[in-house]
This record gives C-alpha cells, sequence and structure tokens, in this order.
C-alpha cells in the first residue's frame, strides 16, 4: 500500500512545481496580459501558449498532486501494472483512439474525487458544455491514463512521481491553450 503524500511534501512539491512552471515557461519573456502570465509551455511535440494567473498556476499545481493521490488510491485498491494492462488492451482492441481510452475512464478512473477536481479545472481553465466535453477533457483524460501507466505499481518512485506532476501540470496548462 502506497502512502499519502505529507502536508509538508505537498506543500514543498506545489512550490517546486510552481517555480518550474514559471522558469520554462514565463521567466524568458516575462509577458502579461493584465493580472494573467503568458506561459509559453510543451508537452511532448506539442508547444502551446496559455494564460493563467499565479494563483491558478498554484491551484493547478495542487490540483495535479490531488489527482495523483486519487490514482495512487486506486492502484491501492487493487488495480496493479497487470490488471490495468490488461484492462487497457481490452478497452482500446473493443473501441479505437479516444472512445477505448474513455471506456477505461469510465470504467476505473473517473471517482467522485476525480469529477469534483475536473469541476475545479474547469472553473480556472474557462471551459464547460461541449468544449470541455469533447476537446479539453479527453485530452487530459488522455494525460492521466498515460500518467497511470507509469505510475501503476511505482508510486514510491520520487523522481516519477515529481515528473508525473510536471507533466500532468501542463496538461491541465493546455486547456484552452493556443497551438503555436
Amino acid at each position: 500500500m502506497y502512502q499519502a503524500i505529507t502536508e509538508e511534501d505537498r506543500t514543498e512539491l506545489v512550490t517546486a512545481l510552481y517555480n518550474q512552471v514559471l522558469k520554462d515557461s514565463w521567466d524568458e519573456r516575462k509577458e502579461k496580459n493584465g493580472e494573467y502570465l503568458v506561459c509559453y509551455c510543451k508537452i511532448q511535440d506539442a508547444a502551446f501558449t496559455t494564460e493563467m494567473t499565479e494563483n491558478e498556476i498554484k491551484t493547478s499545481a495542487r490540483l495535479t498532486i490531488d489527482i495523483l493521490e486519487e490514482l495512487k488510491n486506486i492502484n491501492n485498491t487493487g488495480l496493479n501494472k497487470e490488471k490495468f494492462n490488461t484492462l487497457l488492451k481490452q478497452c482500446t482492441t473493443e473501441n479505437a483512439g479516444i472512445t477505448g481510452y474513455l471506456g477505461i475512464w469510465d470504467e476505473v478512473f473517473r471517482t467522485e474525487k476525480i469529477q469534483l477536481m475536473f469541476s475545479e479545472i474547469d472553473r480556472i481553465k474557462q471551459v464547460g458544455g461541449a468544449y470541455a466535453a469533447i476537446l479539453a477533457h479527453p485530452q487530459l483524460i488522455q494525460t492521466i491514463i498515460a500518467i497511470y501507466d507509469v505510475l501503476v505499481d511505482s508510486f514510491d518512485d520520487e523522481h516519477l512521481y515529481c515528473t508525473s506532476t510536471y507533466f500532468l501540470l501542463r496538461g491541465i496548462m493546455r486547456m484552452r491553450s493556443r497551438e503555436t
């Protein structure tokens, strides 16, 4: 069983994530649009810009940890690497593309806690309705499932955990962004 992150570690990680985002995506240009920082980000091969306040970035950093802690709980309830791979293969074989990911999402990952976190993310990124359902959420869902695939049975690997939080934070920032 993986233990929950301590409040001290959580606070430290939120600060580290916030500072890393500023360093990687804002410090070079220091562009602002009113109270919003214009962040130039990259996730995998996709470059994008997004505008967020400092508080929105900090809240998003906290939410990434909350999501990873909920994924840890899912792992603790028995969805280990073997079971996950079997389920993922079954869902993606039966339904190609994003539909397969949505199937495993509905079956395993869409917990009440994660749904509440998505609502908070939607508020921060100012998305809702069809845009959230068709564009923003499926992209974030794929990111979360990819992170689970990496972290399952390895939530005690501090480097993987920290790397995954940063990857997920950029996934959240990508919602309602502009590709560059």
